[in-house]
């Protein structure tokens, strides 16, 4: 190609760039750690900027608790930033959220707890799904701040003005508006390298062939996100504590069903505590027994490069939650060696960020 016509083409783009500057979109997305080995093995090492995540799941499998967890760690990434977490379900538990990493200033007012959150988060609850629109466009379109993280809970319980003026609920009325939500948010998100994270649930539903597991918005929204993830309770082993009933860790099973830039179809274990809630340690280290890398030998457990054997699983990760430092370690080991594509622009360092945080909590 001739000098004259490259410089034809560099002019035309400058004007291209100039005359629709705010539609142009910098192919500078990076691929960020969540924090939670479980989801990131099976994702590929880490979610990207600027794409769209729906965690989806029957009552009490773990959907909330993930989605504040990943939230919280990326707070830490992202500390200028901010993440506003839409309420659908009008039953935000701070207390919940506190021991899933989200900081907060408590104080005690005519007895009751006050919640005030440290950093950029913010919690809104939304009448209606277009107050929410309203509240997305001033962030996204009429304010120069860096929204970096928006969660919507639930996409369920999200009701529309039609809906109230209409005498019955109308499902494909829902299903175009959230629809609309996934459209209307695809190139915001894009431009601020934001996430959209939405929590959807699995229900009963039945068809000509007799029952099956349904999501609200159906087909109609599947298409629209980057991310799905499914979430099931699982007939693991729970540890007991006898003495302690409410000291219970249950297992629910992720699968990812649907992955834009890795692959679907991966599935892995998270481990949550109803005391501890999801901890990273823990399930870092639940993880590698499960995987493998952590060797077993009859009862007795052993990490490459530790000489010590430790008999039992329980104690192999309460040893661990000791060392953390060992296992963030092996955790970008494994990525790099196992995981991640060739060239993805994954930034692993940002797990020094996220682990430092939660061995100092």
């Amino acid at each position: 190609m001739a000098d004259t016509e490259i410089n034809e083409i560099k002019l035309f783009l400058d004007k291209l760039k100039k005359k629709y500057s705010k539609e142009i979109v910098e192919a500078n997305h990076a691929f960020i750690p969540t924090g939670v080995f479980p989801l990131d093995v099976a994702i590929g090492g880490g979610i990207r900027e600027g794409t769209s995540i729906e965690i989806a799941g029957a009552e009490g499998s773990g959907k909330t608790t993930l989605t504040i967890r990943i939230i919280a760690n990326l707070m830490r990434v992202y500390p200028d930033d901010i993440f506003v977490y839409f309420d659908f379900e009008h039953v935000f538990d701070w207390e919940w959220a506190i021991t899933n990493g989200i900081e907060c200033i408590v104080t005690e007012k005519n007895g009751l707890k006050q919640y005030e959150p440290k950093g950029n988060f913010v919690l809104i609850s939304p009448t209606t799904g277009e107050t929410m629109f309203k509240i997305l466009e001033d962030l996204f379109d009429k304010n120069d701040v860096n929204v970096r993280g928006i969660i919507i809970d639930s996409l369920p319980a999200i009701m529309f003005e039609d809906e109230l003026l209409t005498k019955t609920s109308s499902i494909a009325l829902g299903s175009r508006a959230n629809s609309k939500l996934a459209k209307f948010m695809s190139s915001r998100l894009s431009k601020k390298g934001a996430f959209m994270f939405v929590i959807n649930q699995v229900r009963d539903g039945m068809d000509m062939y007799g029952p099956k597991l349904v999501k609200p918005g159906g087909h109609a929204i599947k298409h629209m996100y980057s991310y799905q993830v499914e979430l099931k309770k699982s007939n693991k082993d729970t540890n007991i504590d006898l003495k302690d009933f409410s000291n219970t860790v249950y297992v629910s099973e992720l699968k990812v069903t649907k992955n834009r830039f890795y692959g679907e179809g991966y599935k892995n274990s998270l481990y949550i505590s109803r005391v501890d809630g999801l901890s990273l340690i823990d399930n870092i280290a639940n993880t590698f027994i499960d995987l493998g890398v952590i060797k077993r030998s009859g009862p007795y457990y052993q990490l490459d490069g530790v000489e010590e054997k430790i008999l039992g699983r329980e104690n192999t990760v309460q040893y661990l939650k000791e060392h953390p430092d060992l296992l963030v370690e092996q955790y970008k080991q494994y990525i790099k060696k196992y995981v991640m594509k060739p060239g993805t622009p994954l930034l692993l360092e940002k797990c020094d960020i996220i682990f430092n945080s939660e061995t100092k909590s």
